[in-house]
This record gives C-alpha cells, structure tokens and sequence, in this order.
C-alpha cells in the first residue's frame, strides 16, 4: 500500500509539471492515452483526459480514474470572479486504494497584487514554515517547489502566472499513510 501510494504522488507530481501548461483555447475535454511507468518499470498505458482551466489559462492532462472538480468563485457584491480553485481526488478504483487518499488542490486569486519572480524568491528564507524551497518549471510557467513543516508536510508549488501566484498543493502521502 505504501509502495502504490508513493508510485501514485510521484505518478502526479510529475504529471503537474509535465503537463502544466498555459492554454489560450478552450476545448472539450479529450481522452488520451499516456505512457507511464509502472511499479516494475514496465511501460503502459494510462488512459488521461485534458481539462481546460480556462478561467486561469491553463490546461492539464490527468489520469482518468480521477475526478476533477473546477469551482470559480465570485465576489457577491460585485459578481467579479475572485478566485478559482480546483481540486484532483482519487476516490479509490481498482487496483488502488479504496479511499480518497490523495487530493491536489489548487488556487489563483486575480485580486492579489501582482508578484514579480524576486518577490516570489523570498520564501526561501522562511524556515520556520518550510522545510525547503527550490527552483521548479512546469512547462512556460516558474516558480517555488517547496515542502510545508508540520503536521500535514505537503508539497507546495507555488507558480508564477499572469503576474500572479497559482499554489498547487500535493498532499505527503508517505507521511499519511506512514
């Protein structure tokens, strides 16, 4: 159970940053089939479906024994988009685990001022929240990989997009499940 879920963060880990990308149309979303590795390092094929954000502009390929949950979110005074999240849950499927282990969830808030990649390079410094932080691209956009202290050590990546930070949050499955 370990060794899957383990498989399964670094399986979406490297689907954020592979497949993280800026999108400017906006389609329907479309299955694929992508290679992945399987535990034993075979290849095979992993069906995915594209799911275009286009409130933010960009686009991700997820694997398709996962659910997705798009929520834009508006200011009830001025009826202005304020910020949009989304949300990656396995929900268990066979062959998986038989719950929702695993959550990505992800927020950009347009009414934060805009932050430039020097600004963004500050949280290095801060040690008393973060284990570390370092450098990390997905696709056109950069910004901070970082892993949270405490209780609930998730990964944080925090992207710089539009003039604006996008956080994709990705729970430390060894550590909840450990």
């Amino acid at each position: 159970m370990k060794k899957f879920a383990i498989v399964l963060l670094i399986l979406l880990s490297t689907l954020i940053a592979g497949y993280l990308y800026l999108a400017r149309t906006s389609t329907q979303p479309s299955t694929q089939n992508e290679p992945t590795k399987n535990t034993n390092g075979s290849s095979s094929e992993t069906p995915t479906k594209n799911y275009d954000f286009d409130k933010i502009g960009i686009s991700l390929s997820i694997p398709e024994n996962l659910y997705v949950i798009k929520t834009p979110n508006y200011n009830v005074e001025t009826d202005k988009l304020d910020s949009y999240n989304f949300y990656i849950q396995n929900y268990g499927f066979e062959g998986g685990p038989a719950t929702g282990t695993l959550q990505i969830y992800g927020l950009y808030q347009f009414d934060l001022p805009e932050t430039t990649p020097e600004e963004l390079e500050k949280i290095k410094e801060d040690t008393q929240n973060y284990l570390y932080v370092k450098e990390f691209t997905a696709g056109p956009l950069s910004g901070l990989e970082t892993q949270q202290k405490g209780d609930r050590p998730n990964f944080v990546y925090l992207l710089l997009l539009n003039g604006r930070v996008l956080r994709v949050s990705v729970p430390n499955l060894q550590k909840q499940i450990g």
